[in-house]
């Protein structure tokens, strides 16, 4: 019997040597602490007990624990994380005391970070808790583990503690990239005004019918409602009608809404006007468009010139002049003196009628 023992104490120390010379097995931490270091006290072991804890202060009583603690949230909150982020799945992992976070044997987020009481760090404001590096802490931890939708890390909660854990997410070649922000919508819209066809300035003739071209375009990204157009030219501009017949010209001003413009759609109205009377210098026509879609206003104007020919002064009409008979024909010195004989031959024969009638 007493050889048994010894052989039997020989044996132990032998096995005594073994275990001193393996490595230590890493013990991972499943069971409640219910301890000076819990955020909070007896952990949380599922996702409905955490936010049950959560909501309550540990008032609950689902982990066992009855005494409240009231500073829960704010621990929470201190590391970004919310009561909506309670919300939804999570996934069963470890969190180890090299900072490593795994779920399903995976590494899914390293440099890890956790708010724990007692154990040094830095203090969070209005707790009893800070922040300090997951080394402070046992070999590991089962955590709860929130993902965001394309399976990246957010954070965790250690279950045995309710310590929640921030920590850096680990880049996979299969993760899905984020969805890039949808850049806002801008309201937007132009309007121009053209003489004629496409020009900026024209010149025009008194009392002679023209046009005008307006083209009213949304140029945002939403659809516009209730697009008023106001078309104003100057006073010496008379406004005849407009093309296709819309809105009303009242007080020699065209006026008309747009009820719906189109992301992209562009309206076209034409405006025939005159001058009627010469007006020295340019004369300008003014359209301007607003909607209630944009703030301010108006929200984009645009002008025209025209102007006419300078007026051309007549010159005086001279005095009538008369007409002047036409020069006899040039005649000899012969031909003259048979002009004055025959003269003298009608004076003689003047005088001889006359002593006739005075003898009879």
């Amino acid at each position: 019997m007493k050889g048994k023992l010894l052989g039997f104490g020989v044996a132990l120390l032998a096995l005594a040597a073994v275990g001193v010379t393996q490595a230590p097995v890493k013990a991972t931490d499943t069971t409640r602490d219910c301890d000076q270091y819990a955020v909070i006290r007896c952990g949380t072991m599922t996702a409905a007990e955490l936010r049950s804890e959560y909501e309550t202060n540990n008032g609950s009583s689902a982990n066992g624990y009855t005494t409240k603690q009231p500073d829960i949230r704010k621990v929470f909150s201190s590391m970004n994380i919310s009561t909506a982020d309670l919300d939804g799945g999570f996934k069963s992992g470890v969190v180890y005391k090299d900072g490593t976070v795994k779920v399903d044997g995976k590494t899914v987020a390293t440099e890890a970070r956790m708010a724990a009481r007692n154990l040094g760090g830095t203090p969070i404001p209005g707790t009893s808790a800070s922040k300090v590096s997951v080394s402070a802490m046992g070999d590991s931890q089962t955590a709860l583990v929130k993902f965001n939708q394309n399976g990246k890390f957010l954070f965790a909660v250690m279950k045995p503690c309710g310590n929640p854990v921030t920590a850096t997410p680990k880049v996979t070649t299969h993760e899905t990239p984020p969805t890039p922000p949808t850049p806002p919508k801008t309201p937007a819209i132009d309007v121009v005004k053209y003489v004629g066809n496409d020009a900026k300035y024209k010149r025009v003739g008194v009392n002679v019918e023209f046009t005008y071209r307006i083209d009213v375009k949304n140029t945002g990204d939403v659809d516009l409602n209730n697009v008023l157009v106001t078309d104003t030219p100057d006073r010496a501009i008379t406004l005849i009608s407009v093309s296709p017949p819309t809105g009303k010209i009242e007080n020699n001003t065209f006026v008309y809404t747009i009820p719906k413009l189109l992301k992209g759609e562009t309206r076209t109205f034409v405006l025939t006007a005159k001058v009627p009377a010469y007006m020295a210098g340019k004369l300008l026509n003014t359209v301007c468009v607003d909607t209630p879609d944009i703030p301010g206003g108006p929200d984009k104007c645009d002008k025209a010139e025209v102007d006419v020919p300078p007026k051309v002064e007549q010159p005086p009409t001279p005095p009538e002049t008369p007409e002047v008979p036409e020069e006899l024909p040039q005649t000899g010195p012969a031909d003259l003196a048979l002009q004055v004989i025959g003269a003298m031959s009608l004076v003689s024969a003047g005088a001889y009628y006359v002593t006739s009638r005075r003898l009879s």
